[in-house]
């Protein structure tokens, strides 16, 4: 699942969607908007 910065610290560090992502290994890849770069790969 790709998201921006500014989503995944918005939403994503909730222990809850955490827990989710886990368990259903989704795996996220975070992107800084204005700079077009990643910031994290979770796998």
């Amino acid at each position: 699942m790709a998201i921006s910065q500014d989503i995944y610290q918005e939403f994503f560090i909730d222990s809850f969607i955490k827990s989710i992502l886990e368990r259903y290994e989704i795996k996220l890849f975070v992107f800084h908007v204005q700079k077009q770069e990643i910031v994290l790969w979770k796998n």
